[in-house]
């Protein structure tokens, strides 16, 4: 929050024009989970986020799920200590989310002891999103996201693996589009097991003619 506060006295010493309302997020894997995992703790401070390659996993807005309890960054339980407040939720529901995964990503981080503070946080993750990422794990972020009231727009690319350019001209209109206060909702999905998509809406725009 301090870096953003900082961009913007520099560009407006230099002449640009910045708003003050808010900042658009993209990021992509590792990005991809910094930029959720923003919004969802400090949303006042963000107008629309595009965020892909999450493994399936995005931060999900519950102190408790599904009978559990969910420490960061699984859930909020702890997030007060983090940041020295509740989320606010509230807030959370007005940001533009585009969440994003490749039907073929396989790009994982459970195996892998640099994802996780500890075995616990990283076996309470299985047990909560599930293993597959796609079947699993993405619709139950879906799901918990409805069931927190918060809308979100989730998307699977066919035929497309751990890379963000399947939804690049998807990224670039889903901004535009937020920035002039348009509706965004075409551009979800329903998640759902098995077929991997049942499309809830007409595709989004690409761009092209």
């Amino acid at each position: 929050i301090q870096m953003i506060g900082h961009a913007r006295r520099r560009l407006g010493d230099r002449g640009y024009p910045v708003s003050d309302e808010g900042v658009m997020l993209n990021g992509f894997s590792a990005s991809g989970n910094f930029v959720d995992r923003f919004t969802v703790l400090h949303p006042e401070e963000v107008i629309s986020v595009t965020a892909g390659g999450l493994n399936g996993m995005a931060l999900l807005p519950h102190e408790r799920y599904d009978g559990r309890e969910l420490p960061y960054h699984v859930g909020l339980a702890n997030a007060e200590e983090l940041i020295g407040e509740t989320p606010n939720l509230e807030a959370l529901s007005d940001v533009n989310q585009l969440l994003y995964m490749g039907e073929e990503d396989t790009n994982d981080p459970i195996p892998f002891d640099d994802a996780w503070t500890d075995d616990d946080l990283r076996q309470l993750a299985l047990d909560v999103y599930g293993e597959d990422m796609i079947t699993d794990r993405f619709p139950t972020c879906q799901q918990a996201y409805r069931d927190a009231g918060i809308e979100a727009q989730f998307r699977v690319y066919e035929d497309a693996g751990h890379t963000p350019r399947p939804a690049t001209q998807d990224i670039i209109e889903f901004h535009r589009r937020s920035i002039h206060g348009d509706d965004v909702s075409e551009f979800g999905q329903k998640i759902v097991a098995a077929p991997l998509i049942e499309s809830a809406a007409t595709p989004p725009p690409t761009g092209e003619e």
